[in-house]
């Protein structure tokens, strides 16, 4: 992927979701953490999950979330963002259960 490629994944990721490499999301602990696989680019950070013991949540047992977010460009003014969340299994912040995903494409 060229930088120009690069810089125009980056700036739509910031202006729809308000990603930036090492800005820190707000409510979040980690830096957002800007990879680049093939024609695409990925950002992740992980913060404490606020619903951690409560009784009507499902992710009660959580302590922290992980959110991914992939924004790829499949053809010309086409932006397509995965945005993944994973809950942590208890308190740990290194172990991660099964992913749920949510796709938008975006036709500018």
């Amino acid at each position: 992927m060229s930088s120009n490629e690069a810089g125009l994944l980056d700036a739509v990721a910031f202006i729809i979701g308000g990603q930036q490499e090492g800005a820190i999301p707000q409510g979040f602990e980690t830096h957002w953490r800007r990879t680049v696989h093939g024609r695409e680019i990925k950002y992740q950070s992980t913060g404490p999950y606020v619903g951690f013991g409560q009784a009507n949540d499902q992710h009660r047992d959580s302590g922290h979330v992980r959110i991914g977010v992939t924004i790829t460009s499949p053809t010309k003014c086409v932006f397509k963002m995965v945005v993944t969340t994973e809950y942590s299994k208890g308190a740990n912040r290194e172990s991660f259960g099964d992913a749920t995903s949510e796709v938008a494409t975006l036709d500018w």
